[in-house]
């Protein structure tokens, strides 16, 4: 069994604000830091996510390769408001929908159980999916008016003309959005399509192209 290990960082006063914790069990243990706003949890095995409101200035967390029985007690939480989660749950988008003080949310490595339940997340403004299912989970994205940043990998199987109608929606959905990362196979971008993006970042696959 791995070691549990629980690392701290203190602000100027002296009270524990960012956690870090390794292999743990439970989360009981946040009793201990009340003015706990980052925390990091990354392997090791709770049963769900109470513990939370012992930390009321919560508001950045990330879930990395842990064993979850009950993700759902997640939405309960208002405070939260950057999320990251990195592995295979269920019902991630279940419960992300009922967080709406979410400005930043992050799902890697999963699949997102259909990203139309993203739309009542009204303030959010950071997105990033590592995998979609279909150009439709894309369209659904494009309620979020307020994002600014945006990154996601293409779903198999797309088009052309798919990927050059969601960039034109783009223009039209999205008017704050000034950073957009795109992982796809292959695309041929045409001036037109890009024309009229208010895009100060961009990148595809790697490859950067700032607009000025």
């Amino acid at each position: 069994m791995s070691k549990e290990i629980i690392l701290t960082g203190k602000n100027k006063e002296g009270a524990v604000v960012n956690v870090t914790a390794y292999h743990v069990n439970g989360l009981e243990w946040l009793e201990e830091f009340p003015e706990l706003f980052r925390l990091k949890i990354t392997g090791g095995s709770i049963k769900n996510f109470s513990g939370l409101e012992n930390c009321p200035r919560l508001t950045e967390l990330e879930i990395g390769l842990t064993d979850i029985c009950d993700f759902s007690s997640l939405g309960e939480n208002k405070s939260i408001k950057e999320l990251t989660v990195a592995g295979y749950y269920d019902n991630v988008l279940e419960t992300v929908r009922n967080m709406a003080q979410l400005e930043s949310f992050s799902f890697i490595y999963g699949m997102p159980d259909g990203t139309e339940k993203l739309k009542d997340l009204k303030g959010l403004k950071r997105l990033h999916l590592d995998k979609v299912q279909s150009i439709s989970d894309l369209t659904n994205i494009l309620s979020l008016q307020n994002l600014t940043k945006l990154k996601v990998n293409m779903p198999q199987g797309y088009s052309q003309e798919e990927i050059d109608h969601f960039l034109q929606s783009i223009k039209d959905y999205l008017p704050n959005l000034s950073w957009l990362e795109l992982g796809m196979k292959k695309y041929e971008f045409h001036p037109t399509t890009l024309k009229g993006l208010q895009l100060r970042h961009f990148s595809v696959t790697g490859k950067t192209v700032v607009i000025a």
